[in-house]
């Protein structure tokens, strides 16, 4: 997840690396296409009606007076009051929200996709909370003719997948097969929601027979002249970031129970920071601390400088990812010993080693005095 990034590094002074970054990223003819998704209209209009802050910003004027108009009648249905159940007792927001969006299909009804694996869906939910939700949003979708609404929007939609789609070439899609190792993804997925604001997430619905499919959820959160949706090069390094979640996620639920004690301390030692940016829980700090070594990783690997990659590492450390540099340098062991590590999971148990040999303490203290 990466919430209001840009606003965030406007306040620590580093909005100029990603447009620099934009720069040394690859250049190719992308297959992946960007899409406005009705599955992530719907759950993060619901969420803006149950009043979850991050999904409540008028980025897009035009649209969201839409919005409001069409569904004021609405605000107090049984829906939107779940919706604000589940914030508040499993703490459904973020990016569970979006995850539940990439793991349904809407067909003849509003169901979970066929043959998911019992944990594609964000845990947040909970088998029984997730169907319970479907039965109201298929009464939701029916009774505000939601599909209407998305129908009557696609003139704006078009325009922001036209937007998007010229950047998008500048995303080497073949590096994170390259880097993760494994079974190929079914697909890549670049969906753009004009809701989400400065929200961006990664997410993925994995099934039985072992397919993936992986979704970088990109916010809208500029506007031309017109109030339309725009979008610039310094889009690129948050493609790159939301894609690598659907990866690094994962591997931090397998291992976080032996990462969790220190990873704790690494916590408690920048909460602040951090809570600012969304990252409310040592396990979310565990997830972007991967997640940003292997954007380093990523440009590296388009041959960015090395005073390029220590700027990146510099800037990470202010926003409290204490020991990146050392999980970048693991990083690199791994790509050397891709013989012995096929895979970055099977490379996961030395990452753990190397984070729970850290003082979190010594690190603070030597970034205060630096």
């Amino acid at each position: 997840m990466l919430f209001n990034y840009f606003n965030f590094m406007k306040r620590t002074g580093t909005v100029t690396l990603l447009i620099l970054l934009s720069f040394s990223a690859f250049s190719q003819v992308s297959a992946v296409q960007p899409k406005v998704d009705e599955r992530t209209e719907l759950l993060s209009i619901v969420f803006r009606l149950a009043g979850s802050e991050e999904y409540v910003n008028n980025a897009i004027p035009s649209y969201v007076k839409d919005i409001d108009a069409w569904f004021k009648p609405f605000r107090e249905s049984e829906l939107i009051k779940y919706a604000q159940k589940l914030g508040k007792t499993n703490g459904v927001s973020f990016d569970a929200v979006m995850s539940m969006a990439g793991n349904i299909e809407i067909k003849d009804s509003i169901r979970l996709k066929q043959n998911l694996k019992e944990n594609s869906l964000d845990k947040r939910w909970g088998k029984p909370e997730a169907e319970k939700f479907l039965t109201p949003l298929n009464r939701f979708y029916i009774e505000t003719k939601f599909h209407d609404f998305f129908e009557n929007h696609k003139s704006l939609y078009t325009i922001a997948e036209t937007n998007f789609s010229r950047i998008l070439s500048q995303v080497d899609f073949t590096w994170f097969q390259s880097f993760y190792g494994g079974k190929p993804a079914e697909g890549f997925n670049l969906i753009i929601s004009l809701v989400n604001g400065g929200g961006n997430y990664g997410i993925k619905a994995s099934y039985n027979d072992g397919r993936e499919d992986i979704y970088a959820i990109m916010g809208s959160w500029k506007t031309d002249s017109l109030g339309q949706p725009v979008y610039t090069k310094d889009v690129i390094g948050t493609i790159i970031h939301e894609y690598n979640h659907s990866f690094c996620n994962p591997l931090i639920d397998d291992s976080f129970k032996q990462m969790e004690e220190v990873a704790g301390k690494f916590w408690e030692e920048e909460k602040d920071v951090l809570r600012r940016q969304a990252y409310a829980s040592a396990k979310t700090m565990c997830y972007e601390i991967l997640v940003r070594a292997c954007v380093i990783k990523y440009y590296q690997t388009a041959k960015l400088s090395q005073e390029d990659v220590n700027r990146m590492i510099i800037a990470e450390k202010s926003r409290g990812f204490l020991w990146i540099n050392y999980l970048v340098d693991e990083l690199s062991v791994y790509e050397g010993k891709r013989n012995k590590y096929p895979e970055l999971k099977d490379f996961m148990p030395e990452i753990v080693r190397m984070q729970n040999r850290l003082s979190p303490s010594k690190l603070k203290a030597e970034y205060d005095t630096r």
